[in-house]
Order: C-alpha cells, then sequence, then structure tokens
C-alpha cells in the first residue's frame, strides 16, 4: 500500500474539525440511501455513511491494498459485503451497477495541490449520480495568492548555501528541481504577498453555476521575492457544514497547497502578476505563464484587460 494512503487517513481521522463536519454533513442525507465514495482511501468515509444508515455504499480506489483494507476495516465494524461493495479502478474508468443518491469525494486535499479534479465530479454526476443525488462536499472554491514561505526559502537556502559555506560542497543543481515539486506546507498568514483572490468554483450537482478563469492576476502588497503561489480551499459540505484551510496562526493549523515559481520574482508594492492557468495531465499548471506588470502600467494594464 502507498504510505500516502495511510499519511492521509491519519490527517483525516486526526483533525476533529474535519472529521465532526464529514459527520455533520452525512448525517443530513445518507440515511436509507445508496452512496458512493470515490477515493475511499482506508474506508472511513464509507464506514461513517454506513452507520449513519445508508442502505449501500459503493467504494471506489485505485489502489487495491487500500481497498482491500477498507473492506476489512469495513467487516470489523460489522457491515458485510451486502452492504458495501469494494470497486477497483479509477472512478473515470469504472462502472457501477446502479444510479446513487450520494457522491462522496474527498479531493480536499487534490484541490488544494491543484489537481483537476473538476473533471472526476463532473464525471460522476454524469455516470453515477441520480438526478436529485447529493454532493458531498456540495461546493468547491479554489483560491491562490502570492507567497514568499520561509519553510521553502529555509529548504532551497540549505540546498544552494549552507552545504557550500559549511562544508564547500555545491549542491545548487537540487534548487531547481525544488522548483519544480508541487506540495502541501503550513503558509503563516504573514507570508502571503497579495490577497486571496477565486481561481475555480464549483458546484457539482449544478456544473452551470461552475466558474473557472484561464488566469489570474494578483496585486502585490508586500515588496520583495515572491517565490510561487498557494491554493486554499474554501467547501461546503451541504448546507451549514462548512471547512477551509486558509492560513492562521497556530502551529495545528491546516496546511495548503504550494506551487514554487522556476525563478523566484523580484516584485514591487503594487506590481500585478498575472499567471496563465493551463490543465495538464489533470492538474492546473499555475507556472505555465507568469507576467509582471510594474505598478505604474497597472490601471492601463486591467483597462485592457476588462475591455
Amino acid at each position: 500500500m502507498d504510505d500516502r494512503t495511510l499519511r492521509r487517513a491519519r490527517k483525516v481521522l486526526s483533525d476533529p474539525v474535519r472529521l465532526h463536519a464529514y459527520q455533520a454533513a452525512l448525517e443530513q442525507v445518507c440515511a436509507d440511501k445508496v452512496v458512493c465514495e470515490i477515493g475511499v482511501g482506508v474506508g472511513a468515509l464509507s464506514l461513517m455513511a454506513l452507520r449513519l444508515g445508508a442502505s449501500h455504499v459503493y467504494g471506489i480506489d485505485s489502489d487495491a491494498d487500500a481497498l482491500q483494507l477498507a473492506s476489512q476495516v469495513i467487516a470489523r465494524n460489522g457491515f458485510d459485503q451486502d452492504r458495501f461493495t469494494a470497486v477497483l479502478g479509477r472512478s473515470t474508468r469504472v462502472d457501477l451497477p446502479e444510479r446513487v443518491d450520494v457522491v462522496i469525494a474527498d479531493v480536499l486535499e487534490e484541490a488544494a495541490l491543484g489537481e483537476n479534479v473538476y473533471s472526476v465530479l463532473e464525471d460522476a454526476r454524469q455516470r453515477f449520480a441520480k438526478p436529485d443525488a447529493a454532493f458531498v462536499p456540495s461546493e468547491i472554491e479554489l483560491r491562490v495568492a502570492l507567497v514568499r514561505p520561509r519553510v521553502f526559502q529555509n529548504e532551497c537556502e540549505f540546498w544552494d548555501a549552507d552545504l557550500f559555506c559549511k562544508f564547500d560542497m555545491d549542491f545548487g543543481d537540487v534548487v531547481p528541481i525544488l522548483r519544480t515539486r508541487k506540495r502541501m506546507l503550513k503558509l503563516r498568514p504573514d507570508e502571503a504577498v497579495s490577497d486571496w483572490q477565486t481561481l475555480r468554483r464549483v458546484e457539482p450537482a449544478n456544473p452551470k453555476r461552475d466558474l473557472e478563469s484561464d488566469s489570474v492576476v494578483l496585486e502585490v502588497r508586500k515588496p520583495g521575492k515572491v517565490e510561487g503561489v498557494c491554493f486554499v480551499y474554501d467547501a461546503v459540505l451541504l448546507d451549514g457544514v462548512r471547512i477551509g484551510n486558509l492560513p492562521v496562526d497556530q502551529a495545528a493549523g491546516p496546511e495548503q497547497g504550494f506551487q514554487p515559481f522556476a525563478q523566484r520574482l523580484l516584485c514591487g508594492e503594487g506590481d500585478l502578476v498575472e499567471i496563465g492557468v493551463s490543465p495538464s495531465a489533470g492538474e492546473l499548471d499555475l507556472a505555465s505563464r507568469v507576467e509582471v506588470v510594474p505598478a505604474p502600467a497597472a490601471a492601463e494594464f486591467m483597462a485592457r484587460r476588462t475591455q
């Protein structure tokens, strides 16, 4: 089994705010309903749905070992194959024997990493869901901001300068590799150097209300170096149940998705940074096109965009 599956499961199960939020949402819709969970992992949310009265749960996952473990966990908690069906494969490549009343898709971390989860949700709406099916989450808004995370700066400094100064070892070639890798990290609120702007919003049950952009323009509020962008989500699980991962000061706060630029930018206050968004291999690449507009030209630039 991929270690990431267990790490992710622990992250969910050790986060009481997130777990209680899912329970509060599923309590509203699971009783006597047929449920599908996309990305079962070790089975926590499928088990929760069964305990809340779901008549049957179809659990989809592409990790065979994780799916087997989920089946064992669910059986250990008193639910046999009459109530839970394991479905091996990617959700976009498998079929279900019936339409379902509820679709659970805990894709918030994937959204925070800039993965294109919207195609997965749209496929589920078209092929798995009944016309009046409930989706959990029912709405996901993805926002981005320019950032300078200290933890990333320290990592680059370690490879680029620390080893050279302390041991006369030149590992400068590592830094360009670091700048190609998305990751989850904890951003401090003061490390955002622009406001948070909406990049995408999706309502799986109401695709006509979806919003997406092919570029985003961010205004620099704090001059200096800009390392990249961070993604955060604001998600409505169901009516009255909302969770998000905006950065907070507490050490136990949530993580954010970070995508570094190929090269750090040096920006002044009031400069605009336009970033092109290109879906690629199921991901949103926000580093494909980066243009810095100096503050004196910002008003003219924005006027052209609105024409």
